[in-house]
């Protein structure tokens, strides 16, 4: 057997597979010409590499095929990769084998939109546990006095029952206003509770806050949100339960440079309050808190502007 010419093609494939979604992504790359002597002389053999196919691979796909839910839980996904190598120039008598490393972290968010009109004066509405009560708080913007907010309660969350009635402030008109109302659940109740806010204007239109869930089993926070968010210079973390102890937050951009890191202890609080300081390129930032104590991580994204 010659010497002979080969240029190989390498196509990997990443697939991505989910509940009602799936994903493929396609890399290609091309090695060569390179003149391989016949097996068992000098040159019959070349190594390519290492070379990287896949970075920061982010994918998107929209899908009607999903049931609706509310609140956290686990979902079933699978990553694969196949792929192999070509001879685009040279005959077929060669043996290959590729190496593969893959790294890199996973993962999956589902986005459910419901079937109601959201209001756009409902503002950092929170869902608090507190001993055996649940403390609700919102701020209205633009508040009118003629305006009425039902705090509604589900098991499911779907189905929601009126729990408390709160009137607009008896002065309010085009202000800012802040409500706070205390939930007392029944001693029997267990599993995940689900909170919004029903908001009737005095010509009857409807609108409603988000929906906030609290798993009433669940000892200590497990969650919180950011406001306002998009941010600017200030933001503040919302927990669903009070904090204890000594807690670690970062803030790190999209390639993990960190744009924040401090330490803090917190005494019977559910609210971390930031300054974002510093001239950082406006965009989507992760907010990551640790407690000390046992490790648990808390994660949630903010996007800034300058």
């Amino acid at each position: 057997m010659n010497d002979e010419t080969y240029i190989f093609n390498l196509r990997v494939v990443n697939n991505f597979i989910g509940p009602g979604i799936t994903v493929s992504a396609v890399a290609q790359r091309t090695y060569g010409p390179d003149v391989l002597a016949a097996y068992g002389q000098p040159g019959y053999q070349i190594t390519y590499g290492p070379d990287t196919l896949f970075t920061n691979s982010r994918h998107i796909s929209n899908t009607s095929n999903v049931a609706g839910y509310l609140g956290s839980g686990n979902a079933t996904f699978r990553y694969t990769v196949n792929g192999g190598l070509t001879s685009d120039l040279g005959g077929i008598n060669y043996n290959y084998a590729i190496v593969s490393k893959y790294w890199g972290s996973f993962g999956l968010t589902y986005f459910w939109c419901p079937n109601a009109v959201l209001s756009t004066n409902i503002k950092n509405f929170s869902a608090v546990k507190s001993n055996k009560n649940i403390n609700l708080s919102w701020i209205i913007g633009n508040d009118q006095k003629s305006n009425t907010y039902e705090i509604q309660v589900s098991k499911n969350g779907r189905e929601f029952h009126t729990a408390g009635v709160t009137k607009a402030d008896a002065f309010a008109s085009g202000t800012t206003s802040k409500y706070s109302y205390q939930f007392n659940p029944d001693q029997a109740l267990t599993g995940q509770l689900y909170f919004r806010i029903r908001q009737v204007d005095a010509n009857g239109k409807v609108s409603y806050s988000t929906v906030k869930a609290l798993d009433l089993d669940k000892t200590g926070a497990s969650s919180f949100t950011a406001y306002p968010n998009p941010a600017t210079s200030k933001v503040s973390l919302q927990f669903d339960s009070n904090l204890d102890g000594d807690y670690y937050v970062d803030i790190t951009n999209q390639v993990g440079q960190r744009m924040m890191s401090k330490s803090m202890r917190l005494k019977n609080t559910s609210q971390i309050d930031l300054s974002l300081h510093g001239n950082h390129t406006p965009g989507v930032y992760y907010v990551r808190v640790k407690d000390a104590s046992n490790g648990q991580v808390f994660t949630n994204k903010i996007l800034l502007n300058r």
